[in-house]
């Protein structure tokens, strides 16, 4: 198994209070400094979290009269929302502060900190920061690749922040599934007589919930889940007129590479709901073209399995489908990178 690259995003900054009687230093505004580790529109990629408005993530602060570096542990005390599902956005490359408006740190007390990204991302949202839990009901995920965006949340911080932080510490974590499709030919030898003129994918749920649990300690990841999804629809990968002429590439490169084998009509677009890709679920259909010996254009359809009986799609993760054209047929190997590479399979079309 490939080692994934996970994306995850170090934020730092927020303040300010909403609804609450707590005194704030109008002197100490509290900021956010983003990095990640391997965290793209579409998946975030890179050691940076991305500028832009695109990019502006909310977050939600809890208070309660005690020094910083309370633990965790000690949430149940913190029980006043200081900040409440407040927009944060790039203030250069380097800060993310308040939209629009400033936060400012309470005087006195320390806070703790848990959120989301992007903003503007649909669905209820909720932490329950009691249970270190993060909630989202009806999300929907659009079935244009075109408009998908990388949905992550950083769960509630390790430890509480007073008005002498700098910048306070986050960790976003990817809660979507990023699939990519890459074509290939079995060998040098093999007759370059094959053109994918569109692949598609069906029977992809795009609505769901999900549930993050924070774990008990910083070295136990906790659990991150999907459940009731809804909506089945049809993601359209690639689709070009002239169709991508199949050429062999050595099958030693950087997974995460930039490579002519991609098929993707929007870079790193192809983002879905972890959800079961097995048989009678999730299904990758391709349109072809092959030029017979007497030099006919027959064009064919090949529909595809993703995976086997208890195949699934886990948050997190990049799923690498490389499809190979050979003599006789035409195998399909997925691996995964975390962002997290999953084990290698192969599925025959015959």
């Amino acid at each position: 198994m490939k080692k994934l690259i996970f994306a995850a995003l170090a934020v730092a900054a927020m303040a300010a209070c909403t609804k609450s009687n707590v005194d704030f230093d109008q002197q100490n505004e509290i900021t956010f400094q983003p990095v990640s580790q391997k965290a793209t529109k579409a998946a975030v990629v890179g050691t940076y979290y991305p500028i832009g408005a695109a990019y502006n993530f909310n977050v939600w602060a809890w208070w309660a009269d005690q020094p910083a570096d309370a633990e965790d542990t000690q949430i149940a005390g913190f029980n006043t929302i200081y900040i409440n599902n407040q927009t944060f956005e790039a203030r250069d490359y380097v800060n993310w502060g308040g939209q629009g408006k400033s936060y400012y740190w309470p005087t006195t007390g320390s806070l703790f900190f848990a959120g989301y990204s992007p903003a503007n991302a649909p669905g209820n949202k909720a932490y329950l920061h009691h249970d270190k839990t993060f909630v989202v009901t009806d999300y929907e995920q659009s079935s244009d690749i075109a408009n998908t965006t990388d949905f992550m949340w950083f769960h509630l911080t390790d430890k509480s922040y007073d008005r002498n932080t700098a910048s306070v510490p986050v960790q976003f974590h990817h809660a979507l599934s990023w699939l990519s499709f890459r074509f290939n030919l079995q060998s040098a030898a093999t007759p370059t007589d094959w053109t994918v003129k569109s692949v598609k994918l069906t029977g992809i749920e795009t609505k769901g919930n999900f549930t993050a649990v924070k774990g008990s300690s910083a070295t136990e990841q906790g659990t991150a889940k999907w459940s009731a999804w809804s909506e089945t629809e049809e993601v359209r990968v690639y689709w070009n007129d002239m169709g991508y002429n199949v050429t062999y590439v050595t099958n030693e490169y950087d997974p995460l590479a930039n490579d002519p084998s991609v098929l993707e009509n929007t870079k790193n677009g192809v983002l879905v709901l972890p959800q079961p890709c097995n048989p009678d679920a999730a299904k990758v259909v391709i349109e072809f073209q092959q030029v017979a010996p007497s030099g006919a254009i027959v064009p064919q359809t090949k529909t595809l399995n993703l995976g086997d009986a208890s195949a699934e799609w886990r948050p997190g993760k990049h799923y690498i489908y490389t499809i190979t054209f050979g003599a006789e047929e035409i195998l399909i190997a997925p691996t995964v990178v975390d962002w997290t590479v999953v084990d290698d399979l192969s599925v025959p079309v015959e």
